[in-house]
């Protein structure tokens, strides 16, 4: 029996491991663009990426534990003595159920970010349905700047190859009126082999009117409410 492993260095918060997910955390997640824009660290985009940490990963009968502990994750932050970050995170698969939950700190000298998630998957056979939420208190290390983001979806089988992934998402903030964004997705993937798969995906992302594309912390003159359109199309190889 193992008990896990150790890790040291720069590396992935457990944040970045909350996929519950239809679009599998791409590039036209609506779960990876809101929560990137947002400034969120429970997401699969650096910002769960962090410096001078020491991480454990283990895994027990379907139970993966994480936890992670950064010092000096917050480089801005003006007090090297209050500049540190730490996560925890739970998930349970079993068959076709998934379920988590991730919570994650990231200290600063004026408030501290603190976030929290769950999430759950089942698979149906015909169809396999994705959701999570998760919520943020002194967003941007603000006092009582606080959000949510949630997201729905379904994978599709379509005969033996290939999938069709449907997602849709919402970010809100709940301080500041008009200051949001919704986001939805389709796309198809097809298995060319083993570790070769092919994939096409568009996705739209509407702003509200105190919203621009680029960050919903804060709109900036010119481009306030407009929406954004993304369309991919690649193959991805596992080495």
């Amino acid at each position: 029996m193992t008990f896990g492993t150790v890790s040291l260095g720069r590396q992935y918060a457990p944040g970045y491991f909350f996929n519950y997910d239809a679009v599998l955390g791409a590039n036209v997640s609506p779960q990876s663009i809101l929560s990137n824009n947002a400034k969120l660290s429970i997401t699969p985009n650096s910002a769960a990426r962090w410096d001078n940490s020491v991480a454990y990963t283990g895994s027990f009968s379907g139970l993966t534990a994480r936890a992670i502990y950064s010092m000096n994750a917050v480089e801005t932050d003006p007090n090297p003595n209050d500049d540190d970050a730490y996560g925890l995170s739970l998930d349970y698969a079993n068959g076709p159920l998934s379920v988590g939950g991730v919570y994650q700190v990231k200290q600063n000298n004026t408030e501290d970010q603190e976030e929290w998630g769950i999430g759950a998957g089942y698979d149906f056979g015909m169809v396999k349905l994705t959701g999570s939420y998760q919520a943020v208190d002194g967003l941007g290390f603000v006092k009582g700047a606080e959000g949510d983001l949630w997201q729905v979806g379904v994978i599709v089988p379509v005969g033996a190859a290939g999938n069709v992934h449907l997602a849709y998402g919402e970010f809100d903030r709940d301080d500041v009126s008009n200051v949001g964004a919704e986001s939805y997705s389709i796309a198809y993937t097809h298995a060319l082999s083993k570790r070769t798969t092919a994939y096409v995906a568009y996705n739209n992302t509407e702003n509200e009117s105190n919203t621009n594309a680029f960050g919903l912390v804060a709109g900036s003159a010119g481009d306030l409410g407009d929406d954004s359109d993304l369309f991919t199309v690649g193959i991805r190889h596992t080495f």
